[in-house]
């Protein structure tokens, strides 16, 4: 039987939150993030406009019109400034944080 493992991570965040920030996050990401209910997240890529990735998330829908990418400890703030970079127009803000997680890892993890 496999042993059962956990850890405690620090990630860093990107939190988007504002009426526009599911279509704007739709064009970021290689992700469908308008099909994310509320309390689901998936991985994805951040996409430069050129196609290029430029990191990769787990995108969580927290709200409505709210959003959690988290990503590698050291990765945070570049994603903070990838997406403010592009945000012409778009009713969204965009905010830097960390988040405290539990990983399980293991048989019947």
């Amino acid at each position: 039987m496999a042993e059962l493992r956990h850890h405690r991570l620090t990630r860093d965040t990107a939190e988007v939150a504002g009426p526009d920030a599911a279509a704007y996050l739709q064009g970021q990401l290689s992700q469908d993030v308008a099909g994310l209910g509320v309390g689901e997240s998936a991985w994805a890529w951040l996409l430069a406009p050129q196609g290029k990735v430029d990191a990769l998330v787990r995108v969580a829908r927290t709200g409505a019109d709210a959003f959690v990418l988290d990503t590698d400890p050291g990765w945070g703030e570049a994603v903070v400034q990838r997406l403010t970079r592009f945000k012409l127009r778009t009713r969204a803000d965009i905010t830097a944080g960390r988040l405290d997680v539990l990983a399980v890892r293991g048989e019947g993890a």
